[in-house]
């Protein structure tokens, strides 16, 4: 099982995490998408496992987007996948809207890329701050 578990700092927008094999997520600044690329063991691997926490601000007007790998793995009837580089793309275009909205074009957008079939799981959370 992967986990990626996350404390938000609601005043400043700092992020702890740790994340265990999970997708890497993407922060979203000043309209521009970049994974974070920190990561543990999945979970159970390992019995004396030491999981890394690591700290990440989300900017005024940005976001933290979490999602599970239903969302890149998502596959096209050609054979292509949804991938981390249309995941970062998609953001990017909807940076700016409501973190709901945000969540729902991309669901919309990797449903339409699958020509409307789910392969898998299709979750995305999108933690938003405020401007």
């Amino acid at each position: 099982a992967t986990v990626f578990y996350a404390l938000l700092d609601t005043e400043t927008g700092t992020v702890r995490f740790t994340n265990a094999g999970h997708e890497f997520p993407f922060l979203l600044t000043d309209g521009s998408a970049s994974l974070i690329e920190e990561s543990g063991m999945v979970l159970g691997c390992l019995e004396d496992f030491d999981y890394l926490e690591c700290e990440c601000r989300i900017p005024p007007g940005g976001a933290l987007v979490i999602y599970t790998d239903g969302v890149t793995d998502s596959e096209s009837r050609a054979g292509d996948y949804y991938g981390a580089a249309r995941l970062r793309s998609a953001l990017e275009r909807h940076g700016a809207l409501s973190a709901r909205d945000m969540c729902r074009r991309l669901i919309e957008d990797v449903r339409a890329f699958g020509d409307g079939e789910n392969q898998d799981d299709l979750t995305a959370v999108v933690l938003k701050r405020l401007p």
